[in-house]
């Protein structure tokens, strides 16, 4: 059985063989003033390997075999060492520009990329030590993935340099959703008992008031409150909830998902944006109902700002980290790099 032997083991050998010369093989590359250790560019090598399992066809099938090819025109050990060296960059680039906007990770997610870490560490240990990876390259790589997080946040929530515009996320609703508002102006009373037949009329008159308030640019969510109130009042009910703060009473469904009846949703569908109609079929309310531009909620633009980002600027964003990853300029450890051979690292 052929027997595998660990970077950790190497470097350790190598350490001893080159002391005389005074090269040190702890670190892989200087960055800014300072020095990247070996164990970073390690824990990059088990990601880059795994790559190049995929790449290859070998996945499972030992490093030799996968060592056997080339990818993207280079030998496959080339690549795996340049992509262990890109991922390095990415995160020192994630780093610098978490500084540079001036960012902080909050004690929590603090507290849970460490946990994230420490939970990879018990796990796997012992692999991790043989191939020269300490506790601190994980948790700083697990600090790193939630920086990504506040940085995307940081640029494309509400005053970011890529901030995504309030029309651009109304488009993303206006899209896919159907926005409305509802009001409901009772047939029966407070006993369930129908209303006559002029008491009907008058209900249906206030419906009709309703609407025309709505027509003529009155504010709606105030308008939904004051008939909730109104019916609270006529079937002797307390109000469940407070109007004050006045809250946004604006509804969002799928095509096709039933808020109402069909009859209703159907008839709010097929409504422009700003119409305003009553549907009087239902058994026990005139529904006054609007539909609504997503651009006249702003607080749910505003709550859904970042949720729509991820949807529409996660390449864009990947694409903008990438270029930041290009610009950093490494000065490579020589010495310490021959001993990151792909062939000795042990990956079982």
């Amino acid at each position: 059985m052929k027997k595998c032997v660990s970077v950790a083991a190497v470097l350790l050998a190598a350490a001893l063989l080159f002391c005389a010369c005074s090269q040190d093989v702890s670190y892989i590359a200087e960055y800014e003033g300072g020095r990247i250790p070996v164990s970073d560019y390690s824990l990059k090598m088990f990601t880059a390997i795994a790559s190049a399992g995929d790449k290859t066809g070998e996945a499972g099938g030992g490093i030799d075999a996968v060592l056997e090819h080339e990818i993207d025109g280079a030998p496959a050990g080339q690549w795996i060492n340049d992509e262990a060296f890109r991922l390095l960059k990415e995160q020192l680039a994630t780093d610098a520009e978490f500084e540079r906007l001036g960012l902080t990770l909050s004690d929590r997610d603090m507290a849970e990329a460490d946990a994230a870490a420490d939970k990879q560490w018990e796990r796997y240990s012992g692999i991790y030590a043989k191939n020269g990876v300490s506790r601190e390259s994980l948790i700083n790589a697990s600090r790193s993935t939630y920086k990504a997080r506040y940085i995307f946040a940081a640029l494309y929530g509400e005053g970011g340099e890529r901030e995504l515009p309030l029309e651009t996320v109304a488009d993303y609703f206006d899209k896919d959703y159907i926005l409305f508002r509802v009001i409901g102006v009772a047939k029966r009373d407070k006993e369930g008992e129908y209303f006559e037949d002029d008491e009907l009329e008058e209900q249906l008159a206030k419906a009709e008031g309703y609407a025309a308030r709505l027509k003529a640019g009155e504010n709606g969510d105030a308008l939904v409150a004051e008939a909730e109130e109104e019916l609270a009042e006529l079937l002797e009910r307390d109000l469940d909830h407070s109007h004050e703060p006045l809250e946004s009473h604006i509804s969002v469904a799928k095509p096709g998902e039933l808020y109402y009846s069909v009859e209703v949703m159907e008839l709010i569908e097929g409504l422009r944006p700003g119409e305003v109609e009553i549907f009087e079929d239902d058994d026990d309310y005139y529904f006054v109902v609007q539909r609504l531009s997503a651009i006249d909620d702003d607080g749910m633009l505003l709550d859904n700002r970042l949720a729509v980002a991820y949807d529409l600027c996660l390449d864009e964003f990947t694409s903008y980290m990438d270029q930041l990853a290009e610009t950093v300029e490494l000065t490579v450890n020589e010495a310490a790099l021959k001993l990151c051979d792909p062939r000795l690292f042990t990956i079982e």
